[in-house]
């Protein structure tokens, strides 16, 4: 397999994070846009397929209801996608503390392994802890800055991970 594989991801990470540092606003419109209609077009599946039906029991019922309540809720979000930019920050944050524990279990991996500068990643898991840490604990407040703040700390997962990286292969 080829070894480069490993940095696209950092790289996506660096191209997000620099994106939602310059056009926050655009990102969050742009996002429930998109999520909004997926959920219409789910719905409106769901609706032919209800359609087709012919037997009339509970669980085509349930469909029924489910593809209204997906065509009502991703028309809401379009036309509202501020009120649902709300819950952004705080999945980043929940995602970014995830993130933040895989550096901390690479960090032990590295003291283990004998590597010198496993503090390194160390200080990252922290970095990114403290991070994923204010989104949790404050994350409807400023969805413009949070945007960026995300950009920020996806440019610095990707920073850490590609130097990682390059760390660990001169190590090898």
């Amino acid at each position: 397999m080829n070894k480069n594989i490993y940095y696209i991801y950092p790289l996506i990470y660096l191209l997000s994070g620099i994106i939602m540092l310059i056009f926050p606003s655009n990102i969050s419109d742009t996002i429930c846009y998109f999520i909004g209609s997926v959920i219409i077009i789910y719905g409106i599946i769901s609706l032919i397929t209800y359609s087709k039906v012919e037997e009339d029991n509970f669980f085509n019922k349930i469909l029924l209801i489910i593809s209204l309540a997906c065509i009502v809720f991703g028309i809401f979000m379009i036309a509202k996608p501020k009120t649902f930019v709300s819950i952004i920050p705080f999945t980043a944050g929940i995602f970014i503390f995830v993130e933040s524990i895989s550096k901390l279990k690479e960090a032990i991996r590295l003291k283990k392994d004998g590597y010198k500068n496993w503090w390194i990643v160390l200080l990252f898991f922290i970095e990114l802890l403290i991070f994923a840490l204010i989104l949790l604990i404050n994350p409807f407040k400023v969805i413009e800055v949070t945007i960026r703040f995300i950009g920020l700390i996806f440019i610095i997962n990707a920073l850490s991970s590609i130097w990682q990286l390059i760390s660990t292969k001169k190590a090898i």
